[in-house]
């Protein structure tokens, strides 16, 4: 189990990171019934669609799906800081 918090955040180091084999838990505001709300998600794999990445999220309130990378980035910027765990 490794902790990650870093200063700037890119779509490059998580998905290098998925590439060594990890899975990334990390907190992310995610839309809920009542807005956005601050949840810990799972990130497994992500492809390349036009020269960008896309992520799959594993979300307890949401199940799965994919974010692009901007979005996600812009999610996972919370007023706590961008936290991550990867194992």
């Amino acid at each position: 189990l490794e902790s990650r918090n870093c200063e700037k955040l890119t779509a490059s180091l998580l998905a290098s990171l998925i590439d060594q084999g990890k899975l990334i838990l990390a907190m992310c505001f995610m839309d809920g019934t009542e807005g956005p709300v601050l949840h810990g998600i799972i990130l497994d794999r992500y492809e390349t669609v036009e020269e960008k990445a896309v992520f799959h999220v594993c979300n307890p309130a949401t199940g799965n799906h994919t974010l692009n990378e901007d979005e996600l980035l812009h999610r996972m910027d919370t007023p706590v800081g961008v936290h991550f765990l990867t194992v």
